[in-house]
């Protein structure tokens, strides 16, 4: 599903290809991988009306076909543009038998209903690559706007050999071409619905100094809703108190999608969380808080790449490239000794 979890079971095949042979415990890698192509074909046979594309996909030292089908719908080019936001449900074809099983979906009540935990809990659209690079970028460049389309992807491009082959159900609502741009006029938009005036708002650049979207940097944008003054600002090293709360900024989720701000008291608020400012805090709201100080409330909003990026985070259901609404607020500030 994203892009990095695809790319870091494609770098395991290596690793599986040299690691086995008919030796291993007996077990014959080739001879599975040969059984799983012919359940596809069955699958196929049974289930694909139409023309079915076979794609030629080549990983480091591996090329398998992945098959594409059951297009459909939709109107202008396929693949439109480097991004698609779509919907998907992800199934398991087993090996021998063609039986499917979901393995994921955009759609948590769908998994739910099957006894199943969506990687993204909260649901979609999920903002995905369409990118033939990319083992689960091939299908959105077959698809248009609108449109949807099946596709079947062999296991040793996902890193297994027990016939894990993946059956992808996917339709796209619409291409995007400038990612970051489209962030931005999520943020905007989020920012003219809650009152909050971006002109006022302290930028943020992710490289210091630069401030220039055009020239390639990228921006989070600090938004005070309230006035303390002669406090002191939180540094690097710092400890920090802070209540929060984070919705992921779309245009299809209303209510928008909360993904952080746990009240387990029940009181209404968010529970106080402690912070260490440091690296590995996201970006955005690190440099946010190191230009606040105890007793600041603020909204910031920050584009993915400040945010939780391209891997996104399934703990929290934050999907891949979602701009951020952190709503925060210091109730302590302790200084590094």
């Amino acid at each position: 599903m994203r892009k990095n979890y695809w790319m870091g079971t494609l770098c395991c095949v290596a690793a599986i290809v040299f690691g086995c042979s008919d030796d291993n415990h007996g077990v014959d890698v080739e001879q599975i991988w040969q059984e799983e192509r012919e359940t596809i074909w069955k699958y196929l046979d049974e289930h694909a009306d139409g023309e079915v594309t076979k794609y030629a996909y080549t990983f480091g030292d591996l090329t398998d076909t992945i098959y594409i089908f059951g297009v459909e719908g939709g109107s202008g080019e396929a693949g439109a543009a480097p991004w698609a936001l779509v919907d998907y449900d992800l199934y398991t074809i087993a090996r021998l038998s063609g039986e499917r099983g979901l393995y994921d979906s955009s759609n948590p009540a769908y998994c739910a209903g099957e006894g199943i935990e969506a990687s993204y809990r909260l649901g979609g659209p999920i903002v995905w690559a369409a990118d033939t690079r990319y083992v689960d970028g091939v299908l959105p460049t077959f698809v248009k706007a609108g449109g949807s389309g099946k596709a079947i992807i062999h296991s040793r491009l996902l890193g297994g050999n027990a016939g894990t082959s993946r059956l992808f159900e996917m339709s796209v609502r619409e291409f995007i071409d400038d990612l970051l741009r489209y962030e931005y006029a999520q943020m905007e938009a989020f920012a003219a619905d809650s009152g909050l005036d971006m002109e006022l708002a302290v930028k943020l650049p992710l490289r210091e100094g630069e401030t220039d979207v055009a020239a390639g940097d990228t921006l989070a944008y600090l938004c005070f809703t309230n006035d303390v003054d002669g406090v002191a600002r939180i540094a690097e090293g710092d400890t920090v108190g802070i209540q929060a709360r984070a919705y992921v900024l779309d245009s299809y989720n209303d209510p928008l999608r909360e993904v952080f701000g746990e009240d387990e008291d029940g009181d209404g608020e968010p529970d106080v969380a402690e912070m260490v400012v440091r690296d590995n805090v996201l970006p955005g709201l690190r440099l946010a808080v190191m230009q606040m100080g105890q007793g600041d409330e603020a909204w910031v909003l920050m584009p993915s790449r400040m945010a939780w990026g391209s891997a996104g985070d399934n703990y929290v259901g934050v999907p891949p490239y979602s701009a951020v609404a952190y709503w925060l607020k210091i109730v302590e500030h302790r200084p590094k000794k």
